[in-house]
């Protein structure tokens, strides 16, 4: 019966596009990038032709990656190749989000987490962040499928993705049953990939966090927009920038330099997608952390709640804010933002700027 199995398993192989056309471009190139490059522009003529359907191709692609993934000489490969698949997708702009996201799905481990290539360099490095801009209409296409994508944190999952002290600082999502695929911390892509990388010890940012951090407002909205939470490390380091205290004490980068006018930027953003959030101006105690609201209660100095509106922490918040608030929540569980937000009837354009927080 094994051995039954193991020529069927040879057999697959044998008619794998992708390894049949490994086998016939072996030789001549220097660089592995060249020959992922190579196979791409052979599978578009294929596509074309019509001799094969970019459906048999990221099969063949993605079968190939799971065969080899675990082999150290191949990984970098198998992370090129479904770049590759990914930017076939791009090319002939497909809109199945299964087949989109499958492919996202299946690069996380590479760089425990979300690869940084995917959106955050583009929109990190350009100014211009508008959808005529041809060098970042790629980072907004991988960013489209991923918001509103819910990957189920099982314990299978959970442990390629969180290691050593990532587990700490991530345990909200360790001990969650699923989250959205943006709210997973942006790994390194050459986690897998290279010996001298102490896997472990990596911590990732959360792309918000990353945004923030690198004093890109205007990333933030973008990423707020599309679904991304800004409770947690985000409000942390920016209410630690702007008047809070010892709240991310030795734990990444905070931003007590910044200009305070770009910080508080980002947080008028952010408070645009919440409802109401718990200040507490005495330091935090062992009973808290004992309790479980650590991640839920942000400590700051006497007098800087004055960044705040009082309607997030004190007064009664208003209605319009609430009503926009569960808009979104709504159309982040049903997978519909924030696309969706043109289409509820009844709106003005003026409340639909408002439900997509930009104003």
């Amino acid at each position: 019966m094994g051995v039954i199995c193991s020529r069927q398993k040879d057999k697959t192989r044998e008619n794998n596009s992708y390894a049949q056309m490994l086998k016939m471009y072996s030789g001549g190139y220097n660089t592995q990038e060249g020959k992922c490059e190579l196979i791409g522009t052979r599978y578009c003529e294929k596509i074309d032709k019509q001799e094969m359907t970019l459906d048999q191709v990221i099969n063949d692609i993605v079968e190939y990656t799971k065969w080899h993934y675990l082999e150290k000489e191949h990984v970098q490969f198998c992370w090129l190749s479904l770049h590759l698949a990914l930017g076939l997708c791009y090319q002939y702009n497909i809109k199945n989000k299964a087949t989109v996201r499958a492919l996202l799905l299946e690069l996380l481990p590479y760089s425990r987490g979300i690869d940084m290539g995917l959106f955050m360099r583009d929109l990190l490095h350009y100014e211009d962040l508008s959808p005529n801009n041809e060098m970042v209409k790629k980072a907004f296409y991988c960013l489209h499928f991923a918001a509103g994508f819910k990957i189920d944190l099982n314990n299978k999952t959970t442990e390629k993705l969180f290691k050593g002290p990532s587990k700490i600082v991530y345990r909200e999502l360790v001990h969650a049953d699923y989250c959205h695929y943006l709210d997973v911390p942006i790994g390194h892509p050459t986690l897998l990939m290279t010996q001298s990388t102490i896997m472990d010890t990596h911590i990732g940012q959360q792309s918000i966090v990353l945004a923030c951090e690198s004093l890109k407002p205007e990333v933030v909205l973008i990423l707020l927009q599309h679904g991304v939470s800004p409770l947690g490390r985000t409000m942390e380091q920016l209410l630690a920038t702007l008047g809070a205290v010892d709240v991310m004490a030795g734990a990444g980068i905070t931003m007590m330099d910044a200009p305070k006018d770009i910080v508080m930027e980002c947080l008028t953003y952010c408070l645009r997608v919440i409802r109401t959030i718990t200040l507490r101006f005495t330091g935090q105690t062992f009973g808290d952390v004992e309790a479980g609201i650590a991640n839920t209660v942000y400590y700051v100095k006497a007098g800087a709640e004055r960044i705040i509106p009082s309607h997030h922490w004190k007064s009664p918040c208003p209605l319009k804010h609430l009503c926009r608030c569960e808009i979104r929540d709504l159309l982040l569980q049903s997978d519909n933002l924030p696309d969706g937000i043109s289409k509820l009837p009844g709106l003005t354009e003026e409340l639909k700027n408002y439900v997509n927080i930009m104003s």
